[in-house]
């Protein structure tokens, strides 16, 4: 570490003063005989005391906050801890009303915020506190890099409730704030005395990632579940390990790894010489790497911006800044590799020049494998990757030796065992609280959504998932993502002149979305609906595979849970897709479907229906486009006529899909030979409505012609009676063909 350990441990503790009735002085104190194991317990102590404004502590923690005051204190308590959320505005409108975290460990559960504001009981945070040294005793961690991701984890579980500041900045935890004065304090003490622009912030991401991930995707290949997990598995642990390769050849915490999710991060490195020539050999060795080993179908772009401490302040424009870069890095993939002094190197645009006797692989289609041979070594060992994140508790990353290589000298394993070099990180599996034993390790909890539907310890295929839906025999995806997310980051934390989007609030919101799509989503598939498979869910992006007739439900209750964990917020919201097909189709295919039919939902809508709307905020389903709330009442009508289908003749109801698409001709083409739905409708009813129907049906079709003709007021249940009926014969197919 380039930085004294003393210093870095003082940085880490420093804002634990704002928790009243505690003294982190006094804490490492009181537990010399633990902490001295690692540091000079004195020297700690003449950091976390310093009374000098100028100090590299003091700086950074204000730094950290954009404030100069701490929390008020009343007697033994804290203000609750404020969403962030509620502060997003779009184009400065918020309709938002405030909303607070409740106290506790954090869960799955408790990650969404209410309306009553509790204070915060800080007598019960100093006590867990206090127990952290005895429990890590137990077990004692390693080394010093250990200790510090002990001590993250658990600053992570039980102070991500608890605000750092009070007033305008009590939306910012102290978890955040704490880990964002480590790395600041880091970085200050790293550069230049007096520089003016310390830091350099790295961003790096993956190109190419579905096209990676899908071209395994063919349905006729054994162990194709299992390959598609592991593949969207292996881009975030390579983009990870990726981020560990620079901190280690720049001797750099990883706590200064900002933002790790979604095949991207964000590292704040002190702004040196040597860092930048550490950060770009190693960029240039991963380009090389992953233009040999994965024939250039995926690559890394990076980029880096140095600032100063108006760029920490005003952090959405230097995150803005770096995207512009990273934009451009983007548009010249494997410049390093296929451009020498001299120009282009010809010699490198062929990655194979021997083709005799092989083949393409038969799963992935890219790689060659000799004649005769089944898959190549890559869709191999995946296929054992897929098949081992179903049942497994924690991850091992270690450098030298392992199971699995990422990158030359850094291995992935799924053991302790199997970890046989030096171990760099130990992660949980969506678990927070640790075996005893474990806390020797740099441990850490990851969240991902690996639910993998399984009939026994085997997965289910594709053609097993379709065949649990009910009615007709098909697969759906559900393709997400967060509306207007680039725009929220880099602008939406701004009121009027002010801004707020300083760098604790923009970890603060990464985190946030980290722990709902790749935590949430995962705990929502394993609780409700297990026969649904994730491909991936993490960063604020979503795909699942699952039984057609459990999607649109699946959507509503992500859509449900999204809008509650943001406040209620309405410039917060998300789209998404579903898409369906039979189980033999491409998954590729329904991918890229499913990625047209998104960009529909967030570029447009149904002008008839939404005269006010540009798109955004809504879902497609079997073709159409639909508000959040209309999807949910059509769902509503669907689900109140299920039950009586039997009932039902079932050219009445082809009949009102017939009286739907003339009703949508009226509306969207004007053309009033449209409107002879309604007489002929009438007339159906008059003849074909016996007493003997459910009054349910007679009800829902009754009402789907009053006040039709008006086209200020479109009848929605009646334009939108199409889908409803196509939902219900495709869900009754069973019930209609063979009287189940």
């Amino acid at each position: 570490m380039i930085v004294n350990r003393e210093f870095y441990l003082a940085a880490l503790l420093f804002d634990l003063q704002i928790i009243p009735g505690f003294s982190p002085a006094e804490w490492v104190r009181k537990n010399t005989k633990f902490f001295s194991n690692y540091v000079d317990v004195k020297k700690v102590c003449v950091h976390l005391t310093a009374d000098d404004e100028r100090s590299n502590l003091r700086r950074a923690s204000k730094l950290a906050a954009d404030a100069d005051s701490q929390q008020q204190r009343i007697g033994g308590n804290l203000s609750a801890l404020k969403s962030v959320f509620s502060r997003l505005s779009l184009e400065d409108k918020n309709e938002a009303t405030e909303a607070y975290y409740r106290q506790g460990p954090l869960t799955l559960n408790n990650i969404f915020p209410v309306k009553e504001s509790s204070d915060v009981d800080a007598r019960e945070i100093v006590r867990s506190l206090d127990k952290e040294p005895e429990l890590l005793a137990k077990a004692p961690p390693q080394d010093f890099a250990a200790l510090v991701s002990n001590l993250d984890l658990c600053f992570r579980r039980q102070l991500w409730a608890v605000p750092s500041a009070s007033g305008s900045n009590a939306d910012v935890s102290l978890y955040d704030r704490m880990r964002i004065t480590a790395a600041v304090a880091f970085c200050l003490e790293a550069a230049p005395a007096k520089a003016e622009e310390p830091y350099l912030l790295m961003a790096a991401d993956f190109s190419g990632i579905q096209n990676y991930i899908f071209a395994v995707a063919r349905t006729n290949v054994k162990g194709v579940t299992k390959r598609l997990r592991a593949r969207s598995f292996l881009v975030d642990a390579m983009i990870q390990t990726l981020a560990y390769r620079i901190c280690d050849a720049s001797e750099i915490p990883y706590g200064n790894i900002l933002m790790l999710s979604g095949g991207k991060f964000y590292l704040l490195l002190p702004n040196t010489a040597e860092v930048a020539a550490k950060a770009e050999e190693i960029e240039k060795e991963t380009s090389e790497y992953l233009y040999r080993n994965f024939a250039g179908e995926i690559s890394v772009n990076m980029a880096k911006l140095s600032f100063g401490n108006k760029g920490l302040r005003d952090y959405s424009d230097t995150i803005t800044e770096l995207s512009r870069l990273l934009r451009i890095e983007k548009n010249r993939p494997f410049r390093f590799v296929l451009k020498g002094q001299e120009g282009w190197r010809e010699e490198e645009f062929f990655l194979v020049k021997d083709l005799t006797k092989r083949h393409s692989c038969p799963s992935c289609g890219r790689a060659l494998v000799p004649q005769g041979g089944e898959v190549c070594a890559q869709c191999r060992a995946q296929e054992e990757i897929g098949g081992k994140l179903a049942n497994a508790e924690s991850i091992w990353f270690s450098r030298e030796k392992g199971e699995y290589e990422l990158w030359p000298g850094y291995w992935l394993s799924f053991s302790e065992q199997q970890a046989r070099g030096a171990l760099i990180r130990a992660e949980l599996l969506n678990k927070w609280e640790p075996q005893t034993n474990m806390t020797r390790y740099p441990l850490a909890v990851r969240l991902m959504a690996n639910h993998l539907p399984k009939k026994g310890a085997e997965p289910l295929t594709f053609n097993d998932l379709a065949e649990k839906a009910a009615g007709t025999k098909r697969l759906a995806v559900l393709k997400a993502d967060v509306d207007n997310l680039g725009y929220l980051f880099a602008d939406g934390l701004r009121e009027k002149e002010k801004s707020y989007g300083t760098i604790s609030r923009l970890a603060s919101l990464s985190r946030l979305l980290e722990q709902f799509f790749s935590g949430y989503i995962g705990y929502l598939l394993e609780k409700d609906f297990e026969d649904v498979y994730s491909v991936f869910s993490g960063g604020d992006d979503i795909f699942l595979i699952g039984p057609w007739d459990r999607m649109p439900e699946l959507a509503l209750c992500i859509e449900q849970a999204f809008e509650r964990f943001t406040g209620n917020n309405s410039c917060v919201t998300i789209s998404a897709a579903i898409c369906i097909a039979g189980a033999k189709t491409n998954i590729a295919l329904l991918a890229d479907k499913s990625e047209e039919e998104l960009k529909r939902v967030k570029n447009s809508g149904p002008q008839v229906l939404y005269p006010d709307k540009t798109g955004r905020n809504g879902i497609a389903f079997m073709g159409e486009i639909f508000s959040w709330k209309d999807f949910a009442d059509q769902l509503q009508n669907a689900e109140l006529l299920l039950p009586h289908v039997a009932a039902i003749n079932t050219a009445l109801l082809r009949r009102i899909m017939i009286y739907s698409e003339m009703y949508r001709r009226f509306l969207i083409d004007h053309d009033v030979m449209g409107l002879m739905f309604e007489p002929l409708f009438h007339y159906d009813r008059a003849r074909n409505y016996d007493k003997n129907l459910p009054a349910d049906f007679v009800h829902y079709a009754e009402n789907l012609t009053k006040n039709a003709a008006n086209y200020n007021e479109p009848k929605k249940d009646l334009y939108f009676a199409k889908i409803v009926m196509t939902y219900i014969l495709n869900r009754t197919k069973e019930v209609r063909e063979n009287g189940k």
